[in-house]
């Protein structure tokens, strides 16, 4: 075992960290699925080992000091884990058509109320009278045998066949060189993927079909909102992060050398991330066409001691941490003596729904670390006190 600060300061989590990617690489060995298999199946193996390969890459970068890198790799591995949530578990989405003649609204609605083909997978569809927008529910495809539970294939698991990522443009295909088919198939086909990605498959879309799925609260989507744009902002070379993820001394030497918090950080994700993949592969295991997986019983333990050690990261399906109620509580306290009156809130009677969630991930990872007390208010002792988080 190496020296280094990073494996010397992060024992556990790394323990945590890698047994997870170990988890993830090895899945495909775990699924005992008897005489039939089933392509879906196939698919979320694939996918695992994709995220495992995304994480493990994520700690070695962690430990060259790579932080910026490494949260570049892990904007993706969060898109990722969402994606296959909706993937394995969804059973409808939301698709939106915008600018849709009211003419051809009517059209469409009378051929689902007809059955038409093409539209049993319609659940709803409504159109905003002012913009034209049109929303369409679908359901999964449903299928049934005598005696056995219906079968819900998502409909995610056709996007991911459908959706064609290099595709440019329809605007641009007469610039193309061809492909075979002639430019305006080109361009009906360039069209059709743009419409797929804008109304699907990108972030906002997700989230709107994890929530109508209820695959999530409001407050998970608003977790889930902070860490994607944190994480996208090592992704997009707007600012110079280097302050950010290597602290002051960045100002005189920028040469990365190891951060305590930044590497932390990391690790704290490559758990919440790859726990969140392997919660949604349990519970879709328990889902016709089911499967069994091998040592399930301490897979869950290993998840259960796994989001108790990282508990205070408070990501989707936690709660605040003491730190979190007392920052609240200040917050309030300070508006209230702006305005003359002396501020009565105790942290220790605020319910979960009442803490309001942070903007800055690693900020707060510092801040847990931090010894200052508040010169007014309530303070929390850090369970984890170092010096450089007072100078960072």
């Amino acid at each position: 075992m190496s020296n280094t600060p990073f494996e010397a300061e992060h024992q556990a989590l790394l323990l945590h960290a890698r047994e997870f990617v170990l988890d993830l690489s090895a899945f495909a060995q775990r699924i005992e699925t008897g005489e039939i298999a089933y392509g879906q199946h196939r698919t979320y193996v694939e996918r695992v080992s994709t995220l495992a390969e995304q994480l493990g890459a994520a700690i070695e970068l962690a430990g060259r000091d790579a932080y910026g890198q490494s949260f570049c790799l892990l904007r993706p591995a969060l898109e990722q884990i969402v994606f296959d949530r909706l993937l394995c578990l969804a059973s409808k989405y939301v698709r939106q058509i915008a600018e849709v003649p009211l003419e051809t609204f009517e059209d469409w609605r009378r051929d689902w109320r007809a059955k038409a083909e093409g539209t049993r997978h319609i659940h709803r569809m409504e159109r905003n009278p002012t913009t034209g927008m049109v929303r369409l529910e679908l359901h999964g495809l449903v299928s049934s045998t005598s005696g056995n539970e219906s079968q819900v294939l998502s409909v995610y698991y056709f996007l991911l066949q459908q959706f064609q990522p290099f595709v440019m443009p329809s605007k641009d295909q007469e610039r193309l060189l061809p492909t075979g088919s002639g430019r305006r198939d080109r361009e009906r086909h360039a069209k059709e993927q743009h419409a797929m990605y804008r109304t699907a498959l990108r972030w906002d879309a997700l989230l709107a079909n994890l929530r109508m799925n209820e695959l999530a609260t409001t407050e998970d989507l608003l977790r889930l909102k902070v860490h994607y744009r944190f994480l996208s902002a090592f992704v997009h070379p707007l600012n110079d992060h280097y302050r950010t993820l290597y602290g002051r001394h960045m100002d005189f030497d920028r040469a990365p050398r190891y951060d305590h918090f930044s590497s932390e950080l990391v690790l704290l994700y490559v758990i919440a991330f790859a726990g969140y993949e392997l919660e949604t592969l349990l519970q879709v295991s328990e889902r016709p066409p089911t499967f069994a997986i091998r040592d399930a019983l301490e897979l869950r333990e290993s998840l259960t001691a796994a989001r108790s050690a990282i508990s205070y990261l408070w990501f989707v399906g936690d709660a605040p941490t003491d730190f979190d109620r007392v920052q609240e509580a200040n917050q309030r306290n300070w508006a209230e003596l702006e305005t003359g009156t002396l501020g009565s809130v105790d942290w220790r009677s605020l319910a979960d729904d009442e803490v309001r969630y942070y903007e800055d991930p690693l900020l707060r990872v510092v801040r847990l670390h931090s010894r200052r007390r508040e010169m007014i208010g309530a303070s929390s002792a850090s369970p984890w006190p170092r010096q450089d988080a007072d100078f960072r």
